[in-house]
C-alpha cells in the first residue's frame, strides 16, 4: 500500500449534510488498485445512481435558489465570455446549466441528487487511475446545497488497520460570509483511501466552496485541461519538433523516449490543435523550451496516461482459406514461452511474472515497420498488470508482471513483406488488430520474419500473454492453473514518464 496512507476503511457508506439518511458508496467498474483484496476509490466516482444514491429527505431549499440566482445573472451579463473562456467551456457550461434550470424550489423534499464535480479534499500525492484517491476526509457538493461526507460503518471501524501517518495536509477553513449556503470548512488529507469502485477521468479537484460557483468550475475545467495537454514521447528514437507541421519544416528541437511534452489546446474545442498536412499525415502543436510553439507527428506521442488494452472476445483466422476461431480473453488468453528462455522460475526476484505481450499492447500507435524489440519500448515501465476475472466468482484480480520480452508473431497477414517465404507458398490471415494476439505471424521487420518461423502456424493460439521461463512441469502447472481458474480481462501499461531534457 502506498506511503502516506493511515488506515484502509471497509464497508463504506455516505451521508449528505441535507439529507435524513446515511447510504452506501457504490460503483460498477474498478480502477485496478486493490487492497486485501477489495477496490479503492478515486476522486472521480461521483456519479449519481451509479456511485451515489439517495440520503433520504432533502432539507436544502434558499442554497439552491440563491445558487441559479447569481448563475442567471451571470449567464445574462457574460453570455458566451469570461465565465467559461476556457478550453472545455461548453461542456461546464451545459453541465450547470441544466442543473440550475431543474427547478427553482423543492416542491418536495426527496433527495434529488446532482454532483457534477468530483470529490474535493483528495490524496494528491496517490493517484489511482489517473485521479486523487478518496479518502476520509474527502467531500463531495452537491447542486442542491448538500454536502456528502464519508462514514465509517461500525463493524468495518472496529477492523480497520491503524498505521502511523507519514504525512497530513491540513486546508484552512474558509470564512463565513452567507451564512445561508454551506462550506466546505478545513480538512486533512491522506488519512484513508475509500475501498469500493469507480469511473475514469477525473477534473483532481482539490479545494473551493460551492457558494463560489465560478471559481469551483474554472479550478474543474483547468485541471481538465492540464490533464488533456500532458503527453510523453513514445517514439521509439528521437522525436523532431519542427517549426512547420510538415516534414519540410526546419527542426527547431530534439526530446528523447519517455520525456515530458505538453500540447497546444484549441480555445474553442479543448482538444489538441491538430493539423493534417498534404500527405495526409497529423501533426499536433507542442510546447518547447517553456512557451515556444512547435509542431510534431501525432504518432510518436501519447496521452500522459495508462494504456489499457481489452483484447477481442473472438478472433477468425484462415490459414489457406480454412478458417478458426481464436478466444484470446476465455480461452487460451497464456501461453508458455519454452525453450528461447532460459529463466527458471516464472516469476522475478520481486514476484512479478515474467511476460511478454504485443507491441500495440505496449503502444497503441507502434508501426507495422517496427522490429519488435525490447528497445524499441523505452518509454514505457516495464511493469505492468494483468485484470483477470475469477471464473466462479466473476470478482477481479490483478496479475503483476514484468514485461521480459515482446511478442513479435503478433501480425495479421502473411506474406506481407516477409523476407522468408514457405515452399510451397502459404497464407495467413487474422482479422485483427497487429500487435494484440498470438496469430503465430512475425512482424515483417523482426528477426523472426527473416527464418522458417516467420509464419509459424503451430504457434496460431491467440494467446496474449506469454509466460518467459524454461518449459518445466511446475511452471506449466502454474500456467495451466491461470488459465482454468481465470478469464483476461484487461492489460494496463504505465507510461515511463521523466521531465523534459531539453
Amino acid at each position: 500500500m502506498a506511503e502516506g496512507i493511515k488506515y484502509v476503511v471497509h464497508g463504506m457508506k455516505a451521508e449528505c449534510s441535507e439529507g435524513t439518511m446515511q447510504n452506501y458508496i457504490n460503483a460498477d467498474v474498478g480502477h485496478g488498485v486493490l487492497y486485501q483484496g477489495q477496490p479503492l476509490l478515486n476522486a472521480n466516482d461521483h456519479e449519481p445512481q451509479k456511485n451515489l444514491t439517495h440520503f433520504g429527505d432533502c432539507n436544502s431549499r434558499k442554497i439552491f435558489e440563491e445558487a441559479k440566482k447569481k448563475a442567471d445573472e451571470k449567464y445574462k451579463a457574460e453570455e458566451g465570455d469570461g465565465f467559461f473562456a476556457s478550453a472545455g467551456k461548453f461542456l461546464a457550461k451545459t453541465a450547470v446549466k441544466s442543473a440550475l434550470t431543474a427547478k427553482e424550489l423543492f416542491s418536495v423534499r426527496k433527495c434529488e441528487l446532482d454532483t457534477p464535480l468530483p470529490w474535493m479534499f483528495c490524496n494528491m500525492e496517490h493517484m489511482i487511475d489517473g485521479a486523487p484517491a478518496l479518502t476520509m476526509e474527502s467531500q463531495c457538493p452537491c447542486r442542491y446545497g448538500g454536502i456528502i461526507k464519508i462514514v465509517q460503518e461500525e463493524e468495518a471501524a472496529e477492523e480497520a488497520l491503524v498505521e502511523e501517518q507519514a504525512e497530513t495536509e491540513n486546508v484552512e477553513p474558509v470564512p463565513d460570509e452567507e451564512p445561508e449556503v454551506t462550506e466546505l470548512a478545513g480538512v486533512s488529507e491522506g488519512t484513508a483511501p475509500v475501498v469500493g469502485a469507480g469511473n475514469v477521468v477525473s477534473t483532481g479537484l482539490r479545494t473551493g466552496v460551492f457558494k463560489d460557483l465560478e471559481k469551483v468550475i474554472d479550478n474543474a475545467v483547468e485541471a481538465a485541461n492540464e490533464r488533456k495537454s500532458s503527453y510523453f514521447v513514445a517514439s521509439g528514437s528521437i522525436l523532431i519538433v519542427r517549426d512547420q507541421p510538415s516534414v519540410s519544416g526546419q527542426e527547431v528541437h530534439r526530446l528523447k523516449d519517455g520525456n515530458s511534452i505538453k500540447v497546444v489546446l484549441d480555445e474553442t474545442t479543448g482538444e489538441p490543435v491538430r493539423v493534417v498536412d498534404e500527405e495526409g499525415r497529423t501533426w499536433i502543436q507542442v510546447y518547447y523550451n517553456g512557451n515556444l510553439k512547435g509542431w510534431v507527428a501525432e504518432e510518436y506521442i501519447l496521452p500522459n496516461q495508462p494504456i489499457v488494452t481489452k483484447p477481442p472476445a473472438e478472433v477468425k483466422v484462415y490459414i489457406d482459406g480454412v478458417a478458426s476461431t481464436l478466444h484470446p480473453r476465455e480461452g487460451k488468453w497464456a501461453s508458455l514461452g519454452g525453450g528461447k528462455y532460459e529463466n527458471e522460475s516464472i516469476k522475478n526476484e520481486t514476484g512479478r511474472y515474467l511476460v511478454a505481450v504485443g507491441p500495440r499492447v505496449i503502444n497503441p500507435k507502434y508501426p507495422d515497420t517496427g522490429k519488435a524489440w525490447n528497445d524499441e519500448f523505452t518509454a514505457f515501465e516495464r511493469e505492468m498488470e494483468a485484470i483477470l476475472i475469477d471464473r466462479q466468482t466473476g470478482e477481479e484480480q490483478k496479475l503483476l508482471c514484468y514485461r521480459e520480452d515482446v511478442k513479435a508473431h503478433t501480425y495479421n497477414k502473411y506474406p506481407d513483406g516477409h523476407e522468408y517465404v514457405y515452399n510451397p507458398p502459404k497464407e495467413l490471415v487474422a482479422e485483427v488488430e497487429n500487435g494484440i494476439v498470438q496469430t503465430g505471424i512475425a512482424y515483417p521487420n523482426s528477426v523472426n520474419a527473416k527464418r522458417s518461423d516467420a509464419c509459424a502456424t503451430n504457434n496460431v493460439d491467440g494467446s496474449v500473454i506469454e509466460f518467459c521461463c524454461l518449459l518445466n512441469n511446475e511452471n506449466l502447472r502454474e500456467v495451466n492453473s491461470l488459465i482454468s481458474a481465470y478469464t483476461l480481462d484487461r492489460i494496463i501499461v504505465y507510461p515511463n514518464v521523466t521531465e523534459e531534457d531539453g
